[in-house]
């Protein structure tokens, strides 16, 4: 059997059809509505920059901005962050269920594998990274003072992130976009809440729900 996943027009939700390969041709099983569900890690801090949560965590972001960067909203003046933004975020609003995501992106927490400069010495990437995220050189040094007990390999990035989670505001944010009349929930398996509480991690979770009444059918 095959999952083939619509969106509907002007819908955040999925329409997945379920179809059966013959030998002339495709069978229609049936379909169902499914979530279009956003699993992220988001560390919030007002004095560490991006690039030092890079650093701490081994991790790479899929978004970033730090505190002192320019930014401008549409009919503002530009102005500059009052706080830094780290997003790990990595099957982003692809087809898939909460709790597949939710378990994919703990592994990379919780997996040595995934840790991003290990033994690499370059000077670590971060996005969005602007003249407004260098400090001076009072604070440079305090904040090399944070990282150094994180300078050490092999190591997976949990425990970092638990260390984090004492000056950093860190919690696995969800957007849950599904069907009013087929909304499955956001299950958690035992283990993945273990590796939640062992990021120190909260769990924000924002329900969406959407789309037409069905039809009754008789």
């Amino acid at each position: 059997m095959h999952q083939v996943h619509f969106r509907p027009q002007g819908e955040d939700y999925f329409l997945v059809v379920m179809v059966r390969a013959t030998p002339d041709g495709w069978d229609i099983l049936g379909a169902r509505a499914s979530a279009r569900a956003r699993v992220a890690l988001s560390i919030v801090s007002q004095t560490l920059s991006a690039e030092d949560i890079t650093r701490a965590t081994g991790l790479d972001p899929t978004d970033a901005s730090s505190v002192g960067d320019e930014w401008t909203r549409p009919g503002f003046s530009p102005s500059r962050r009052t706080f830094t933004r780290w997003t790990l975020c990595p099957e982003g609003h692809h087809p898939g269920e909460f709790e597949d995501k939710l378990t994919r992106l703990l592994d990379l927490t919780h997996d040595t594998d995934s840790v991003c400069f290990v033994n690499n010495p370059e000077p670590h990437r971060v996005a969005n990274s602007t003249p407004g995220t260098r400090f001076p050189p009072a604070r440079s040094a305090r904040v090399e003072s944070f990282c150094k007990p994180f300078n050490r390999s092999p190591y997976e990035a949990a425990p970092r992130i638990r260390t984090l989670a004492d000056t950093c505001d860190v919690s696995v944010t969800v957007g849950y976009c599904g069907d009013a009349e087929q909304m499955w929930g956001v299950p958690i398996g035992r283990g993945d809440l273990s590796r939640l509480v062992a990021l120190g991690a909260g769990l924000d979770i924002d329900l969406y729900a959407g789309g037409p009444a069905l039809a009754e059918v008789p």
